[in-house]
């Protein structure tokens, strides 16, 4: 199969899923912040590292949508923005970064766990010595009276949602997949029954999640997108 072949799969399997987006996430965080929750938006993984290995039709539409999250709330002082990133991953991708950089609710969180909810060893950055939380996440968020916590980043079904089912030991969690990159670069040669098998996987892991932790939901979708996927 060459390239362009693999490119159209790709596309035709993604127009075909019927996932949320970031309008989604931005009406129901509004809703959240309407009852007078605190949010925080973790932004998980977006570092180089991991960009040169993301698969590039689907990065170029997660991180559109990523940006459009963060925009939308930056200047909100009840929106948390928590720069989630693995020690020697990198500076976070610059767009995200400058996004995230425009709330004075920014700060940066070092993991070298999947879950940035496991992480118990304090880490030190020289290259990010400013607003970096020192020790557990949990207990940070609490602090500034968060109540409810959307992940996103890389990769789906590892990091993302391991943070996740974490994080709903003390919030309410609403995961946006959408906002989320699923595949690696790898992926781009492969046929669409296996990208649906992978899909397929990935949704079981977060069905058994939330099966497990019930303050862990998934963002709920608008009519507008019900709608576009009948």
């Amino acid at each position: 199969m060459n390239r362009l072949s693999g490119l159209l799969i790709i596309l035709q399997f993604y127009s075909s899923l019927a996932l949320a987006n970031g309008d989604d996430s931005i009406a129901y965080i509004e809703q959240l912040l309407s009852e007078g929750k605190k949010v925080a938006i973790l932004v998980i993984d977006m570092q180089p590292k991991y960009d040169r290995v993301f698969m590039v039709s689907e990065k170029q539409r997660v991180i559109k949508e990523q940006i459009k999250l963060i925009n939308h709330f930056a200047d909100n002082e009840s929106v948390h923005f928590i720069d989630v990133r693995w020690r020697g991953g990198g500076e976070t991708l610059p767009d995200l970064l400058f996004e995230m950089m425009k709330s004075k609710q920014y700060q940066i969180f070092l993991k070298s766990t999947k879950g940035a909810f496991d992480q118990r060893v304090q880490l030190q950055d020289p290259d990010s010595a400013q607003g970096v939380i020192q020790g557990e996440l949990a207990p940070a968020l609490l602090k500034e009276k968060v109540t409810d916590v959307v992940p996103i980043g890389c990769f789906d079904a590892q990091c993302v949602l391991e943070t996740a089912k974490g994080a709903s030991r003390d919030f309410q969690v609403t995961a946006d997949r959408d906002l989320n990159i699923m595949f690696e670069n790898e992926a781009e040669d492969w046929p669409e029954r296996t990208l649906k098998m992978y899909k397929n996987a990935f949704d079981y892991q977060w069905q058994k999640a939330m099966k497990e932790c019930p303050d862990l939901q998934l963002v709920p979708k608008s009519d507008k997108a019900k709608e576009k996927c009948e």
